[in-house]
């Protein structure tokens, strides 16, 4: 039986649409010294239960698949995947970043918090992360989410003095937080005060802070967002002139930007369109959307955005574990 308290940090994860979006952000719990529970493959974090939405995995083969590989050529998508079923013990498919996790500590909490990613989908995000959080964390140059991001999270956790298993913030570049400690409600509370503390560097910026997703009007078939013509007025359309993050480039299968044909196509005049009939991909475009609009339009008020590179968004859209994490039921 799976402790409650990992049920408990998955609903309050997932009812803060500023912390996790869509099928985004994950958490494990070490059961014992070989189990551990991590949330399943596209689920959405408030939707996990003891019936549905956890895996139970052996973290240590998985940790020994990841250090096996950290230090030599990166292995392919489905060797690393291949390694994540031989280590399942029960429930569905695990996350995709169950290879970082079975590296941490006992508790491990990933989010994608739409403050903090304005700092850290910027140019010179480091730096700005450095003068606001004021506790040290561990950056991570932007690495493909899944086994590249796995092997460069291994590598940098070799490198530190401490000794393993302790408390960790680690920051990734165009993509989110992870917190990790012995204590799950350590990782919670850490998720939001990092988050709040980026929204409060912010404002001492002079920004006006989009905290949550954006929340889109629909208005004669096309979506509005507060704010969105304003700023493409003043700052011109280079503020959605690609991908902040992961979930943008994944969501948006069929691309996004002007060329009216996309999974998400913007207009002049701040309207949106998104090309989807079916509810549930909807429903994850929109909050994957969301979350960009905001970040984005929190970046174009102080910084310069750094936006995934076309190899990057190839490589996110080749995965069989994006495309499966895409499609999987809410």
């Amino acid at each position: 039986m799976v402790p409650d308290e990992f049920f408990s940090a998955c609903r309050k994860i997932g009812a803060e649409k500023a912390l996790s979006q869509a099928g985004g952000g994950n958490i494990s719990l070490k059961l014992d010294g070989n189990k551990m529970a991590v949330k399943s493959s596209g689920i959405e974090l408030a939707n996990v239960s003891q019936e549905k939405g956890v895996s139970i995995v052996d973290y240590r083969k998985i940790s020994g698949f990841v250090q096996r590989v950290a230090s030599g050529k990166i292995p392919h998508e489905k060797n690393y995947m291949t390694a994540l079923a031989q280590g399942t013990i029960s429930g569905a498919k695990p996350s995709m970043e169950t290879g970082f996790h079975s590296l941490l500590s006992k508790a491990v909490v990933h989010t994608h918090p739409i403050g903090l990613n304005s700092l850290a989908c910027a140019k010179n995000g480091k730096k700005m992360l450095e003068n606001c959080l004021g506790e040290k964390f561990t950056w991570i140059p932007y690495s493909t989410p899944g086994v590249k991001l796995s092997i460069e999270i291994e590598k940098a956790l070799r490198k530190q003095a401490e000794k393993p298993g302790g408390r960790q913030i680690i920051i990734l570049e165009s993509h989110g937080l992870i917190v990790s400690a012995e204590s799950m409600g350590w990782c919670v509370q850490k998720a939001f005060e990092l988050n709040n503390r980026a929204e409060d560097f912010m404002r001492r910026q002079k920004v006006i802070v989009f905290a949550q997703p954006c929340e889109l009007q629909e208005r004669g078939g096309m979506l509005f967002c507060q704010g969105l013509r304003g700023l493409l007025a003043s700052k011109g359309k280079k503020i959605l002139a690609g991908y902040p993050f992961p979930d943008s480039a994944v969501y948006y299968s069929t691309g996004f930007g002007e060329k009216g044909s996309g999974s998400v196509n913007f207009f002049p005049d701040g309207s949106i369109q998104i090309l989807e009939n079916n509810a549930l991909k909807r429903k994850r475009i929109k909050e994957a959307l969301g979350a960009h609009l905001s970040v984005a339009m929190n970046i174009a008020q102080f910084a310069q955005p750094r936006f995934l590179k076309g190899k990057e968004v190839e490589e996110l859209r080749e995965m069989e574990s994006e495309k499966e994490r895409k499609e999987a039921a809410a």
